[in-house]
């Protein structure tokens, strides 16, 4: 695998670590709440607790920088990535339904074919309906990126830190937050941001011009960002809406960091297979890991080590390690059948 792929493979590995982290609720994501608001032990935890939300926004720019720069008919478009994460996102949803009926008891399934349409059969799943989304309008993104200049990318990397501050401004002061109507929605949105940010960087940007002094730079600006935003939550409470005022920032410092670091570091082979193994197995895991967060695999991991006196977030990422290696292993037994190699 070529270097510039690598650097790929790691930060999909780190990410659905940290998308793990953030689906463990009071034992770790949420356990800044457990300490007096101010305590060392509180901005400890709660620091994670916004950094992590670096991770879904890093997949959307890995997919912008491997998928803009191409040209594809739409009948391949549809056909090779559209259709397999419907796929995807239907049969692991009927894996979770009958899981369910199983555990819990049968449930009509009309219901679950409402949820599927309507909502999500697993939470976590949401992220699937927004892939498809970006699937979808990848030709428009496509044609966009692919004609614009440098320019245009610092203008609106410039454009979401602005309506990034004035969302802030509006809910850390009584000051109102600035008119929906003014705001461009559209290219500020998930689908579209992130994939254009993350084709500039991969596409447009020379790896010469990567340096430590502007990695030295992002990582002030990302520690900044992230003061303020755990002092607004600490000030005015927590909400899912606050933890990635600026995940804008926090997502170009990481995916920048996993670049440069391997315009640096040349890993023999033991290092690339197990970054290549990670990395290859990230979506896997993060279609199943949901279900062995709870139950008998926290009592043997993580509620062992808290009776035993372990810190409560090193047990919670132990935990998450435990998951994402178990979760790892399924995944490759499951991909030696042939034809399921192309959904996962």
């Amino acid at each position: 695998m070529k270097k510039k792929l690598l650097y790929i493979e790691f930060l999909r590995a780190i990410a659905v670590l940290f998308v793990i982290f953030n689906h463990t609720g009071g034992d770790g994501f949420r356990l800044f709440l457990k300490y007096p608001a101010g305590s060392i032990q509180y901005w400890a935890c709660l620091s994670v607790s916004i950094f992590c939300k670096f991770a879904v926004p890093v997949f959307f720019m890995i997919s912008g920088a491997l998928l803009l720069g191409k040209d594809e008919p739409l009948k391949v478009l549809w056909k090779k990535r559209i259709a397999r994460m419907a796929i995807v996102l239907v049969t692991v949803s009927l894996m979770y339904y009958f899981a369910e009926c199983l555990l819990i008891g049968p449930t009509p399934f009309e219901s679950f074919l409402r949820r599927l349409y309507g909502s999500a059969v697993k939470t976590h799943l949401w992220f699937l309906y927004l892939y498809i989304a970006f699937l979808i309008t990848l030709p428009f993104l496509r044609a966009m990126v692919q004609k614009m200049e440098v320019k245009h990318f610092y203008y609106l990397i410039g454009l979401a830190v602005l309506f990034a501050i004035l969302s802030y401004i509006g809910l850390g002061t009584e000051w109102p937050e600035v008119y929906y109507k003014l705001k461009p929605a559209w290219v500020l949105s998930t689908i579209v941001l992130y994939p254009c940010v993350g084709y500039f960087l991969e596409q447009r940007v020379d790896e010469r011009c990567y340096s430590v002094k502007q990695l030295m730079i992002l990582w002030a600006a990302n520690i900044s960002t992230i003061a303020i935003t755990g002092a607004l939550i600490m000030r005015i409470g927590e909400g899912d809406d606050r933890y990635d005022i600026f995940g804008l920032i926090n997502s170009i410092c990481v995916f920048y960091t996993a670049k440069l670091l391997f315009t640096k570091w040349h890993p023999g082979k033991v290092a690339k297979w197990i970054i290549n193994a990670l990395g290859g197995s990230a979506f896997g895991v993060y279609l199943i890991h949901v279900g062995l967060l709870s139950g008998r695999m926290k009592q043997v991991v993580f509620d062992s080590m808290i009776e035993a006196g372990v810190n409560g977030m090193a047990a919670c990422w132990a935990w998450c390690l435990v998951v994402y290696l178990i979760c790892m292993m399924v995944v490759w037994l499951v991909r030696r059948l042939a034809f399921m190699r192309k959904y996962i």
